[in-house]
């Protein structure tokens, strides 16, 4: 998992982005939706290009998640499902949609990948101790091969994996309700 921090504190988060001297990002915690001059906008993972930017004073309105920039090779969404990993890799080589796959849609390529069992393994105990029986998952792999976890959502949406990847996300649901 990369280094994580999650805060109100605008001090706190320009000390920690600085200590770890590495490239950080920013993600949204909860509502990815926001209003910007009368429209309804998405937020989606930003990179931040330098810490004194983070001691802005509306950082401490609301907690805050910075995470350590991981180089991308691909994304992977991981289904779980019960015992069950259902895993799509990501591709893409649009600029934005390598921050974010969720910026540019129209840009993704999905496949079915097998992840390694120590990654399976790792999820469905995620999972099962924290008492989900359904999570969607969101990895990155590295151009290095190093699978990294990023979150799980216990309400993740799986219908446009299914639509481009077949997997019977769906039916395993309908079996274990």
């Amino acid at each position: 998992m990369p280094e994580t921090l999650i805060t109100s504190d605008p001090q706190a988060a320009r000390d920690w982005a600085k200590h770890l001297g590495k490239p950080i990002v920013y993600k949204p915690l909860n509502g990815v939706w926001h209003a910007d001059e009368g429209q309804a906008r998405l937020i989606y993972t930003t990179p931040v290009r330098d810490p004194g930017d983070l001691l802005d004073p509306r950082l401490a309105l609301t907690a805050q998640l910075f995470q350590e920039r991981v180089p991308l090779g691909f994304a992977v969404r991981a289904t779980i499902v019960g015992e069950k990993v259902f895993a799509a890799r990501i591709d893409t080589d649009d600029p934005a949609a390598r921050e974010d796959w969720r910026a540019a849609y129209d840009a993704l390529r999905h496949s079915v990948i097998e992840l390694p069992s120590p990654v399976t393994a790792s999820l469905v105990e995620l999972h099962r101790r924290l008492g989900l029986v359904y999570g969607a998952a969101d990895l990155l792999c590295d151009p290095g091969g190093r699978f990294w976890f990023l979150e799980t959502n216990p309400s993740g949406e799986f219908g446009w994996i299914t639509d481009r990847t077949g997997l019977p996300i769906a039916d395993l649901l309908e079996e274990a309700s």
